[in-house]
């Protein structure tokens, strides 16, 4: 047995062995630190911030994320040295190498300059962490070495010193030079600069030393011709120098404009981390097939066409060079007057068919471009591509846009690419025979887009994915297309097509539909228009299906499709001269639930037929004008109703029983009624608007309907018991029982409330304060009557309760028996932003209270009325020949009461006057809708 003395201990070794111990365990921890601030880190394109050509270059920063983070998520399977998809850069202390993966290429660029401060910075860490831990005492060792007396220098400290001297100049020389490089590359004007920060305490720092860790790697646009007089006079008289590409090794994105035709810019093409390239102004194809072809490794190439002369400005610039690039708009205009799209400057040597004949001179050829995944041609000739040639060498395109310059060809058969999502199709000129594209075998297409000014004879076959087709609103590379959602097509063939939800196109003449296997098409939209020309001779509206010939004939092939059983449940027809259709022949159509007519001519018949189909529940037909007889057969055929739109507007006898599901039927137009009955709509939301008064007003079991407004009389014996979700009441010149008190009671939501020369209760005053929503009241020459029957004006006792409303903020008090002690009330409420007090008797002083709103934007007085000085800017004041009765704040019409706006047709506004001069030191002018002054308009409400 062992006795406990001769036990080992960490104090039985000697002093040299636990130096060397304590020196491993030290250098191990720093090989592991040093490689974890080596590793790459992943920048987040979400997250990263954009310079604008006028901005500056230390107004942004940028936080690095980990190669474990991409976009804000973790990934806890990621390896410490594992590359994510995009951009990363790494090294220690500053950026020296940066790593683009796109896919399955993985793409690296080293700085020689910061990679040798990067490794003499660490050589110095790691030896003098090992040294210093290593021995005893590290202050007589370093007084050693300064000053020797028996004893020898130390060689590793000597060594750390001769280092330490060159990486100080060698570093100093690095910053500065990152430094003047970002510096000229925002005075170039062209540069989108991206600031990257590792710490967030370096936002702090000077410019000069963020400037290690700041890469340029997106040029969005570079001027090709630098010595360019037009470019001197778009960049305001400023010579830009020329940036040196190989400076910059994280650069990834260029646009260039031409012409290209002197300057050499094969070094952008060298760079290695370039995956993104875009041409403007491309007059030779030959120039820019030089860069193209030393940049085999290109993830995405946009190359746009010079115009001719029709397209571009008077100084010869065409629509690129006006995206905000060198400070014009597009309303700008030249000093003689012409506009910017003026073409009277157009000479016959610029004719269109010189400009055409300078593009056949070339073709591009991008065979070498395996792995491109977007493509982007705009105003680019047909005989400058090879479509067949692309679709055999480009197995990883994703994104597929051409415009092209003329007129289409005659077919566009594209097929058998395995990863293509989007095609678009565009040209600058109409042909006038239809376009046959045929799209096959694309499992991963989901989006296609066709111009609107062509006539297509469609097949889509074996498109799994795809959802939709449509004309294109704006297309990438031509600002000039209209913008529209649906393709004109002679002839359709879809087949295989599980994925497509929604059939939208524009015809003529139906040749040939046919449809099959598509189980997921639930929409289909059909608008009948004369084949398009050019966009110049289209005019909106301009159709008018009761001068066309029926299209029983020309649609046949549509009408034989609906005929069958299909799982369409939305049909839209648009301009359709539907007289002949039998819509009894669509009994196959079991999901057909909604029905939209627009712009259509139908008899009441058609619509009898449509409302008796097994799952019809929504009819939209706002332009038709249907008898009572009419509407209620319509009623009659369908108690499954849920939205029954058509023109109410002319009915004077609305009567709508019975319907459980109805949610929407007049809508928000103005009706003529004299009698309105509503009964048994639990879900109508809908809101009763009428030009005059009505006789008879029965709403039973309406809980849903959302606002009464009536300008006029309603009846003593009307009846509004069944609302109780009601947000907005008005009513005019009637006499308020207590039974509808008993009604608005029980709305709980109740927003707005109208009653302008009514005769209320006075107990309707009670009920003021607990409205918690009540934010607008009109009370204009409001009476009321007391308990023992004697009727007074409203007075100041009557303003206490409608002070206490929380969310008051537009309040009428025209008329009415107020006094200064009322406006002292309303002026404490916090939200209050218009009042209306003409015609009230208030004594000079008596708004003063109201100067110390904060909120308010408008105050209506009488012509003669004084008002603080403080609030001139928003006073509204009546003319002498003013309608008292037409004086009210509020107009009862959807938008005025909706958007808040005042009647008052012939106001105006007080301004300061211009004797008066500037305003004093410190006070900004006062517009229609400010405050007294900036340091008023920024205080809190209190």
């Amino acid at each position: 047995m062992i006795s406990p003395s001769h036990r080992w201990r960490p104090n039985s070794l000697d002093e040299h062995s636990r130096r060397i111990v304590r020196a491993i365990v030290v250098g191990a921890i720093m090989v592991f630190a040093i490689a974890w601030m080596w590793a790459p880190r992943t920048v987040s394109s979400s997250e990263s911030i954009w310079f604008s050509p006028r901005s500056t270059i230390g107004a942004a920063e940028f936080d690095y994320q980990r190669a474990t983070h991409q976009g804000g998520r973790h990934s806890s399977n990621r390896s410490l040295l594992s590359i994510q998809e995009g951009w990363s850069v790494g090294g220690f202390p500053v950026d020296s190498y940066h790593i683009v993966k796109k896919g399955r290429n993985t793409r690296v660029a080293f700085n020689g300059v910061a990679m040798t401060v990067n490794l003499l910075a660490n050589a110095i860490l790691f030896v003098g962490g090992i040294f210093f831990t290593y021995v005893e005492s590290p202050r007589e060792t370093i007084f050693t070495t300064l000053r020797p007396r028996d004893q020898k220098r130390s060689r590793v400290l000597i060594g750390l010193a001769v280092t330490t001297g060159l990486l100080v100049p060698i570093a100093t020389q690095h910053f500065r030079t990152c430094d003047r490089l970002n510096r000229e590359a925002y005075q170039a004007r062209e540069a989108g600069v991206i600031r990257s920060v590792n710490h967030p305490f370096m936002s702090q720092m000077p410019t000069w030393f963020q400037s290690a860790w700041t890469h340029i790697h997106r040029l969005e646009v570079y001027a090709a011709v630098q010595n360019s007089t037009a470019k001197q006079s778009w960049s305001r008289g400023q010579q830009l120098n020329p940036i040196d590409f190989s400076a910059y090794p994280a650069l990834q994105t260029v646009g260039l404009i031409g012409p290209l035709d002197d300057t050499d810019f094969s070094e952008i093409a060298k760079r290695p981390l370039l995956h993104s390239l875009t041409f403007y102004r491309v007059k030779n194809i030959e120039s820019a097939q030089k860069i193209i072809r030393e940049a085999p490794l290109l993830d995405t190439l946009e190359i746009h066409m010079a115009r001719r002369r029709s397209h571009r400005g008077p100084d010869e610039w065409d629509s690129y060079d006006d995206m905000e690039f060198y400070g014009r708009g597009w309303d700008y205009q030249m000093p003689d007057g012409r506009d910017w799209h003026d073409d009277s400057t157009e000479t016959e040597g610029d004719s269109d068919e010189t400009f055409d004949a300078a593009f056949a001179k070339g073709e591009f050829d991008l065979t070498h471009l395996h792995d491109l995944r977007v493509l982007k041609l705009g105003h680019v000739p047909e005989s400058a591509i090879d479509l067949a040639q692309i679709i055999e060498t480009s197995p990883n395109l994703q994104e597929f846009d051409w415009q092209i310059a003329g007129e289409m060809e005659d077919s566009f058969i594209i097929s058998g690419m395995p990863i293509l999502k989007t095609l678009s199709l565009s040209s600058t000129r109409v042909r006038t025979e239809p376009t046959r594209v045929v799209l096959e075998d694309l499992p991963n297409l989901h989006s296609v887009y066709l111009p609107r000014t062509q006539e297509f004879d469609l097949t889509l076959s074996d498109l799994p994915l795809l959802t939709s087709f449509e004309a294109r609103a704006f297309f990438s590379m031509d600002d000039d297309d209209g913008i529209d959602s649906m393709p004109f097509v002679h002839a359709l063939t879809i087949k295989n097509a599980p994925s497509l939800l929604s059939v939208d196109i524009t015809t003529s003449e139906l040749l040939r539909w046919e449809i099959d296997n598509c189980v997921s098409m639930r929409r289909l939209s059909v608008s009948k228009e004369q084949p398009p020309i050019s966009w110049e001779e289209m005019r909106e509206g301009s159709y008018d299906p009761s001068d066309d010939t029926p299209t029983v004939k020309s649609l046949a092939p549509l009408w034989d499709w609906l005929s069958q059983r299909q799982g369409v449940n939305s049909l839209r027809l648009v301009n359709l001269n539907i007289r002949g259709v039998d819509f009894s022949r669509f009994q196959n159509l079991p999901y057909l639930k909604s029905v939209w007519l627009d712009g259509c001519n139908a008899t009441i018949k058609q619509l009898e037929a449509v409302a008796k189909l097994p799952s019809m529940r929504e009819l939209h037909a706002p332009n038709f004008q249907l008898s009572e007889k009419a509407i209620q057969r319509l009623l009659a055929a369908n108690s499954q109703w849920e939205t029954l739109k058509v023109d109410w507007s002319s009915l004077r006898n609305i009567e709508i029983r019975n319907q459980p599901l109805l949610r929407s039927a007049m809508g928000n137009r103005e009706l003529v009624a004299n009698s309105i009955q509503l009964e048994n709509l639990p879900r109508l939301r809908d809101h009763l608007f009428t030009r005059t008064g009505i006789h008879q007003l029965n709403l039973a079991n309406v809980g849903q309907l959302q606002g009464i407004f009536i300008s006029g009389r309603i009846p003593k014996t009307a009846d509004i018991s069944g609302v109780s979700a009601l947000e907005h009441f008005c009513v005019a010149i009637s006499e308020f029982k207590p039974e509808h008190l008993e009604t608005l009671k029980k709305c709980e939501n109740l927003q707005t409330l109208c009653l302008p020369n009514c005769v209320v209760p006075e107990s309707l005053f009670e009920q003021f304060p607990k409205w918690k929503k009540l934010s607008t009241v009109d009370l204009k020459l409001l009476r009321i009557q007391k308990e023992n029957g004697d009727i007074v004006p409203l007075s100041d006792e009557h303003v206490v309760s409608l002070a206490k409303i929380k969310n008051l903020s537009r309040v009428n008090l025209d008329r009415t028996a107020i006094s200064g002690r009322s406006i002292q009330l309303l002026a404490r409420c916090e939200d209050l932003q218009a009042i209306s007090v003409r015609g009230c008797r208030l004594r000079p002083g008596d708004l003063d209270p109201l100067a110390e709103s904060r909120v308010l934007t408008e105050l209506n007085v009488t012509a003669r009325m004084k008002v603080p000085e403080q609030i001139q800017d928003i006073v509204v004041r009546g003319g002498p020949n003013d309608d008292p009765d037409d004086m009210s704040t509020f107009d009862m019409s959807w938008n005025s009461i909706f958007i808040g706006e005042p009647k008052a047709k012939e106001r105006l506004r007080t301004r300061r006057a211009e004797a008066l001069g500037p305003p004093p030191a410190g006070r900004e002018p006062r517009g229609p809708f400010s405050r007294r002054g900036p340091m008023r308009r920024n205080a809190p409400t209190p």
